[in-house]
Parts: structure tokens; C-alpha cells; sequence
């Protein structure tokens, strides 16, 4: 990861992102969730690669991998050692099968009929702080908990789906 910088969110939190990601190599395509499995299987896989294709899809802006990456979904580090091949590539071209309550996104409804939807990280002076952007922890929305007229889990994962699609196998 080079030119990497570090982003202060928190008091002792520094997290590594890199200044400026890679540009996908294309043409990508509708990635399916057999191919990526076979892909994984073969022979010919490079670390190298995978550090760049880590950061060209985005992933780097919200996991950490090695040290390395954001903070809005789950560190990558060892999910090897705990998931299959098959789960970690469902988990990638289809994120809203299983959400975890750790990083579920939670919609929320004003009185005045506007819809919030993202990830509750706070509670500060009668406010809810949501993050509302995975890519950019740092816009948060401040919504008065007065004027919540109903607040459920939502339904859609904060991780977008499609991510694989801008690159080539």
C-alpha cells in the first residue's frame, strides 16, 4: 500500500487508508458467485495482486487488512482462517444475504417524513450520530431522538454489491 496516510476519527485510532486507490483493471463484468469461487481454487494467485485488487475495489476504504484499511465493517486479517472460500466470496458479490448485528445499518424515519439510513455509532445530547457514508466514516448525521418517528434494522447492508464488477478476473 503505498502512499498511505493516517485518518484521526478517534482519540488512539488511527487507521491507514491509501491517499489515492488504484484504478480498477477492466473490463469487468457481473462477477458470479461460481467463477469467483473457481478463481480462488486455481493456481497463479499473487499476494501483490490481491493487496492491489483489495484497494482498486474499495474494499481497503471500510476493512482492515494487516493493519491497513478502515473501520466500518469487520477486519480482514484472519477471516481466512474462520470462513470457506465459498462464504468469504457470498459474503462479496452478495452482502445482504447475512448481516451481522455488529454492522447492520439501521433506517430511521423522522416525523417530517425523512429517511436516515446508516450505521448508529453514538448517542450525544438527545442525538443519535449515524454514519451514513461506508466509505467516509466521518459524515455523520446528528438526528434528534425526539423527532424519530420509528427506527428498525435495515434491511440492506452497508456494503454495496457490485464491487467486483469493475475488474477483470
Amino acid at each position: 500500500f503505498e502512499h498511505l496516510i493516517a485518518l484521526k476519527l478517534k482519540k488512539n485510532s488511527d487507521l491507514v487508508i491509501p491517499r489515492k486507490l488504484p484504478a480498477p483493471i477492466g473490463p469487468g463484468k457481473e462477477w458470479k458467485l461460481d467463477e469467483v469461487v473457481a478463481m480462488g481454487n486455481g493456481r497463479g494467485r499473487s499476494f501483490e495482486n490481491g493487496k492491489r485488487t483489495y484497494a482498486a475495489a474499495k474494499c481497503v476504504q471500510c476493512h482492515r487488512f494487516d493493519g491497513y484499511g478502515g473501520a466500518t465493517g469487520p477486519d480482514l486479517t484472519s477471516v481466512a482462517n474462520r470462513y470457506t472460500l465459498q462464504d468469504l466470496a457470498e459474503a462479496i458479490i452478495e452482502p445482504g444475504k447475512v448481516i451481522s448485528d455488529q454492522y447492520q445499518a439501521t433506517a430511521i424515519a423522522t416525523e417530517e417524513d425523512e429517511v436516515i439510513t446508516g450505521r448508529i455509532i453514538g448517542d450525544e445530547d438527545g442525538k443519535l450520530l449515524v454514519m451514513t457514508d461506508p466509505f467516509d466514516a466521518s459524515k455523520i448525521t446528528r438526528v434528534d431522538k425526539k423527532a424519530i418517528a420509528q427506527q428498525k434494522p435495515s434491511e440492506t447492508s452497508l456494503m454495496p454489491a457490485g464491487l467486483l464488477n469493475t475488474l477483470n478476473k
